[in-house]
């Protein structure tokens, strides 16, 4: 998966012989670990949450994601253009979660593209990508074995 390999090729070969029916197990496993860096945002924990719940009526937030996610876009161009870069830095992260989040709740079903390009929203939207790469991988050797 080519996304996957933009985070961490170890993890891509352990996601790799992975089918269909791992999907729902490996974006839990991705949500659980933004959740819990971005457990103080509320639109970030709220659309894991409600996709949590009920992922079809989740559906209904991905607008308002996609908005957040250029609000994001946004400060980031402005706090780059203002040489704030640790600004920059932060709404460069929530940007690709809420790119990630919205790709996942308007998708009609899960298919491993889909959850390849949450993993690289997901993973580049955390502080540390590798540090996401290596939980995702200990997080995934408990599920598969």
């Amino acid at each position: 998966m080519r996304g996957i390999q933009g985070i961490s090729e170890e993890l891509d070969r352990l996601l790799e012989p992975l089918n269909s029916r791992d999907l729902e197990r490996i974006v839990e496993v991705s949500l659980g670990i933004t959740l819990e860096e971005y457990r103080r945002d509320p639109d970030i924990r709220g659309a894991i949450e409600a996709y949590r719940a009920d992922p079809v009526a989740a559906r209904a937030l991905a607008d308002d994601l996609a908005r957040l996610a250029e609000r994001c876009d946004d400060e980031y161009a402005e706090a780059g253009d203002l040489g704030e870069k640790e600004k920059a830095d932060s709404s460069f992260d929530q940007m690709c979660v809420f790119n990630g989040l919205t790709l996942l709740l308007s998708a009609p079903s899960l298919t491993p593209k889909v959850v390849d390009r949450l993993i690289y929203d997901l993973g580049h939207g955390a502080a540390d990508t590798d540090l996401f790469a290596e939980r995702m991988i200990q997080k995934l050797q408990k599920i598969t074995g």
